[in-house]
């Protein structure tokens, strides 16, 4: 009976600590890239200061200016690991600014046929936490007066982190 309680015990402090939040800032610089089947790729850089709240929220700001928002969770007992997504207004936001890049990379009107895939989106911290990480991979497919096709986008951005107190 000892031994059951013990391993409930330890499942139970595992369960718990994966739970902890990640919270604090990053000022975070690096690319996003753009491929657009038929169209060629282009490249922009991004800079903006990330905020991750011990609610599981987080915001991401360019020049002061509120961009994106979401959603975060931790993944596995590091705490170092959370997983991102957007709430409706900012995937919004995206998929427009995804039709705008690929309509001006292909030189005619782009519309996505759906909404954004978004295959990967993290927050990684360095084992010290000091160093933060953060990657989005979306994919879509967007129709043209000439056909449809794909595209897919790719942001890799680095930079400073800043544990909240």
């Amino acid at each position: 009976m000892m031994r059951w309680i013990f391993v409930c015990l330890a499942l139970t402090c595992a369960a718990t600590s994966s739970l902890a939040q990640i919270a604090g800032t990053a000022d975070l610089s690096g690319n996003g890239k753009l491929k657009a089947k038929g169209c060629g790729k282009d490249r922009e850089g991004l800079v903006g200061t990330w905020d991750f709240l011990g609610d599981g929220t987080w915001t991401g700001t360019t020049d002061g200016v509120l961009v994106l928002s979401g959603t975060h969770a931790s993944q596995g007992a590091s705490g170092k690991i959370a997983s991102l997504t957007f709430d409706l207004a900012s995937k919004t936001f995206f998929d427009d600014a995804l039709e705008s890049w690929a309509s001006a990379l292909c030189g005619i009107p782009v519309t996505l046929m759906q909404p954004s895939s978004i295959s990967h989106f993290d927050l990684k911290l360095n084992k010290r936490r000091t160093r933060a990480k953060l990657t989005l991979f979306a994919s879509g497919t967007g129709s043209t007066s000439e056909g449809s096709s794909t595209g897919r986008y790719k942001a890799i951005v680095r930079g400073p982190w800043t544990e909240a107190p």
